[in-house]
């Protein structure tokens, strides 16, 4: 893996990036932190950002509150990726994009989200793999490190890696 373009690009891809967009999650995020699990509104509230069509609201409202609180709070607590990952994705409708979305947002150690624009940033552009959680960890690794070596954010870094797709297709 390999940004795609220019890493002194970095912050100024992220300053594109439209960060009212983000407001309801970073409101959210201090209360989820310390509270150390999600509500069940706060998981419609993720799925509200994330899946803005709506497509999947039906397959998380599956989900009992109990569940959600009980596996977000494994999740946050827990000390090694597998676990952390895994936890999540035991949800109803939850897949990589919305698990690393989770993990992203109300995790205390950096998590990019598992977007296709933004993996694509980084020339991985498989849609179907095998090994799914040595691929998500690999990527997860280089973001952290494109992150530190860059003294970027990982929020900072994720909105570039996003917008820096779409600036290349409309330049191309």
């Amino acid at each position: 893996m390999e940004l795609q373009f220019d890493a002194s690009l970095i912050v100024e891809y992220a300053k594109k990036y439209d960060t009212d967009w983000d407001a309801p999650l970073e409101k959210l995020q201090p209360t989820v932190k310390a509270r150390g699990y999600l509500l069940y509104s706060d998981l419609l509230e993720v799925d509200s950002w994330k899946l803005w069509t709506g497509r999947n609201t039906h397959r998380i409202k599956q989900n009992s509150a109990d569940v959600v609180t009980e596996l977000t709070g494994f999740a946050l607590a827990a000390k090694t990726e597998t676990a952390r990952i895994h936890n999540v994705l035991a949800l109803t409708g939850v897949d990589m994009a919305y698990a690393s979305t989770i993990l992203h947002w109300f995790c205390d150690d950096d998590y990019p989200i598992w977007d296709r624009r933004a993996r694509l940033s980084v020339g991985f552009n498989k849609k179907r793999y095998k090994n799914w959680f040595e691929r998500w960890l690999a990527y997860t690794d280089f973001c952290r490190e494109t992150a530190a070596k860059n003294q970027v954010k990982m929020r900072t870094l994720d909105r570039a890696l996003w917008k820096s797709y779409e600036i290349r297709l409309t330049t191309k």
